[in-house]
């Protein structure tokens, strides 16, 4: 049985993950009104990943006999000025959910809660690898400045990254 605290910062993240993943909708929606099927493909399989992540979590709550605690997910953020501006965000959600992510290892550690912190384990591997992949893409648009050349250069190496 998980202790108090370790179960409501599972349901806290629970519920981060599935914010995650309707602001990645929302994203692909304002990619995919601009026929930027890369930057879109990537977006939407991102969407699909922390709605994943979630799901994950559910489970072990699940699993170990913890309540879940849905919370109403709010309206996301539907507009941006640019490509680059679209994935600073990202790059900032991200830094969120890997501080999340964190906080929660360590209060499994301090609560010698050595199960959890195995499965979290997973999620801090995951979220290196998304913040690494999110910088790379805000390198190609600094690389391509607004031109739309080279934004489009950098909408068909995503489209690449996304089979």
């Amino acid at each position: 049985m998980l202790s108090a605290v370790i179960s409501r910062g599972l349901n806290s993240q629970l519920n981060l993950e599935y914010r995650s993943s309707w602001l990645y909708r929302s994203m692909y929606a304002w990619s995919s009104l601009r026929c930027m099927m890369g930057f879109t493909s990537w977006l939407k399989r991102q969407a699909e990943e922390e709605r994943q992540h979630g799901q994950k979590i559910f489970d072990y709550l699940t699993e170990q006999n913890s309540a879940v605690h849905l919370e109403t997910i709010p309206e996301p953020k539907a507009e941006w000025e640019s490509f680059k501006e679209l994935f600073e965000d990202v790059l900032k959600h991200e830094e969120t959910v890997t501080q999340s992510i964190t906080h929660l290892y360590e209060e499994a550690s301090q609560n010698k809660d050595y199960a959890t912190r195995i499965f979290l384990q997973w999620f801090i591997t995951e979220q290196v690898e998304e913040v690494s992949e999110v910088r790379n893409i805000l390198q190609l648009l600094d690389d391509s400045g607004q031109e739309r050349d080279y934004i489009y250069f950098a909408n068909l190496e995503l489209e690449k990254r996304a089979l």
